[in-house]
Parts: structure tokens; sequence; C-alpha cells
């Protein structure tokens, strides 16, 4: 943490002695004066690696209302929609570039909060699919339209109906996921049926990148998608990051795809829950502000460590990633009836999360409470 604050300071300083960074001017006024855009070739070689992923699908039949929330996804998106056919509509108020979120003071869209006025656009225009981009284009969120009225769809459902689908229309043997630990392992169940593999790598993005431009030629052939909970997706092999340009691209023509065979996402996610069981995953977030609060966060995870929590089933495995290559500082608890408990610290707020995963029908209320009720205890 320490040498974490040092580089942070040291970067600052930097900053500050840049000119660039210094000034409080329009972009257009610093061009060729240190800053120039990226060049049109680079940003065209881009389109056409997305578009490739489509491989010449449209979308002539899905209405879509698209919000990049005042952020980067501006411009790109639109023309990704444009290319696929889409009748398209873009929320006016969060168009263009805006520091201060005027309308959407907290651009997550993880959250419904960001996707409060995307929802009344997407209500008026009788849309098929809401898809919100977040302000650096990296993650996306999606509501869709299913018996009259709209439902958002969390960062794991979108990304096991990403998989569901982008298998159904390849032709991929031995097909290899790529998922943060604290994501969802439905999407295992479903990659073992087919004899694939799932590779589960710590939280963070970056993990995923770098395992994707490490596999080999052969590995990269038989890749499918990268995905973590918090709304990140990569399935192309042309970027080594999380991207909401392609995954907005996917998620329209996923629309499209199933609206012809008369389904809406939901229905195939139900679909696949009835054949695998219905995975039902919350995070929980437990606060320690204040000057103390990282030293409380501290033994808290120790005391953990030390004495395992009455979650009221039985705890059937406990691993600790700290014993891990690379060490995390993470514990993971698996309990009766294949539920499960992973705790962790945030890596940007001064909170212990719970990521905590039911599986099946029925009791699952009684099990969160009894989760929520030991964590806090």
């Amino acid at each position: 943490v320490q040498l974490d604050a040092v580089a942070c300071e040291h970067i600052l300083d930097l900053c500050k002695k840049t000119p660039l960074f210094a000034k409080n001017e329009a972009f257009e006024n610093l061009v060729g004066k240190g800053i120039e855009p990226i060049p049109a070739p680079v940003t065209d070689r881009y389109l056409q690696a997305v578009l490739a992923l489509a491989k010449d699908s449209k979308a002539k039949h899905t209405k879509v209302v698209y919000t990049p929330l005042n952020g980067a996804g501006y411009q790109m998106v639109p023309k990704v929609l444009e290319t696929l056919g889409a009748d398209f509509v873009v929320v006016k108020e969060q168009g263009y570039p805006d520091g201060n979120f005027a309308t959407c003071p907290y651009p997550n869209p993880e959250k419904k909060e960001a996707l409060v006025l995307g929802m009344e656009y997407a209500k008026k225009h009788g849309a098929d699919i809401l898809v919100a981009t977040d302000p650096d284009c990296d993650r996306v969120g999606v509501a869709v339209l299913h018996k009259g009225s709209y439902t958002q769809i969390t960062g794991n459902e979108f990304g096991v109906l990403l998989v569901d689908y982008l298998l159904s229309i390849k032709s991929i043997k031995n097909p290899i996921v790529v998922r943060s630990i604290v994501s969802t392992s439905l999407v295992d169940e479903m990659i073992r049926k087919v004899g694939g593999t799932v590779i589960c790598v710590p939280t963070g993005f970056r993990y995923i990148g770098d395992l994707v431009q490490k596999m080999s030629d052969a590995d990269k052939a038989r890749f499918v998608l990268g995905f973590e909970e918090s709304c990140g997706y990569l399935a192309g092999l042309s970027v080594r990051d999380k991207d909401a340009v392609e995954a907005s691209m996917l998620a329209v023509l996923m629309v499209e795809h199933y609206k012809q065979q008369g389904q809406t996402l939901l229905d195939v996610l139900d679909g696949l829950y009835q054949e695998y069981g219905r995975f039902v995953h919350i995070t929980k977030s437990y606060e320690f502000a204040g000057s103390k609060g990282r030293d409380t966060m501290q033994n808290l995870l120790a005391s953990l460590r030390s004495e395992t929590p009455d979650f009221g089933d039985a705890v059937v495995r406990c691993k600790d990633y700290l014993q891990s290559t690379p060490s995390l500082n993470m514990i993971e608890y698996d309990l009766a009836n294949g539920n499960k408990v992973i705790v962790r610290p945030s890596g940007t707020e001064p909170q212990i999360k719970a990521y905590i995963t039911l599986v099946g029908q029925g009791e699952q209320q009684k099990v969160l409470e009894k989760v929520d009720k030991a964590m806090k205890k």
C-alpha cells in the first residue's frame, strides 16, 4: 500500500509539471501543441476488428436505445449500430462527453440508478433493448423488454448469455472461457457439458487480458469469452482489455437472434436455469470508514482465517488465496448444496465484500439472510 501511494504521488507530481495537464483548455486548443487526435486509420482498423465478430450478421429488426453516459462510447457504438442496420436512438442528455454527469451522478452501468433516463427513453420509443456504456466505454449494462416491462440484466447473467450465444453461432471444439474467481460458476457447468475449459483468474480484467495475450495460437482459436461480474467482457482478440463497443454489438445481435425465434434474453436465461439450476449472485458490501477503517478490516479478515463463520449451512471446503500463486487477500467458502461465499477487501473503497452464490430453488432467501447475519457478526 505504501509503495502504491508513493507511485501515485510520483505520477501526480509529473502531471503537475506537465503543461498539458495543468491547462484547463478545450481539446481542440491543444491539438498540435503536444496532443494529436488518434489517426483515422487506427480507429478504422479497430472498428473493422469489432465488426468482424458479427460475421456479417445484422440487427434490422431490433430497436435500440443507447446511452454512453456522457462518456467515450458516443462515437464508436453508434457507428457499430448503424453498420448493423439497427433502429437506434441515443439518449440526448447523455449523448456527449460531460465530466459533470448532470443527468447521471453515478455513471456505473451495473447500477439501476445509472439507467433511469435510458429506461424512460426505452419506454417512450418501445425499444427491445437499452444499452449503456460507462464513461471510458469498457463496461456495458443492458436492460431488455420482456412481457411488457424492462428488466436489467446483471453482469453475471449477461456473461452466461454471451457464452451460450457465441457457442451457438460458432463451431468450436473444446472451447475456453476465462472468468474472474468471483464471477458466476454457472458457466463452468455449461462449458463442462461441451467438453471445454473454464480458467479462473483473480479479480481485475488485466489478468484476463494477460492470459489471452499469452495463449498459444491453438488456444486462441478455442477462446470464446473473457468476463467478470462487474460488466466487463472480451470476445475478440484485437484488444487485451474489456471492451464495451464489442459487447454492445453482441448484445444487440443476441436480441436480434432470439427475437427471430420469438424469445427474449430472459426467456433464454430461464431455459439455462431450467437446465443447470438457478444461480443467484448477490454482492454485499460492509463499510469501514475513517482513519481506523483499514486496520479494522485487516483484523476482521484475520479473524475469518482463524475461525470459520457460522453461515447456517455446513462449510464443506475453505480456500485461503493468501496461500495461492498469485497470493490474494481473499477467502472462499464452499457451502452445502452448492452455495458459495467469497470474501475480499475492496481494492478501491474501505469495504469488505462478500460475493454470495446461491444455487437451486426454494430456500435461497433464507440462506442469504443467514450469510449476511454471519458476515455482519
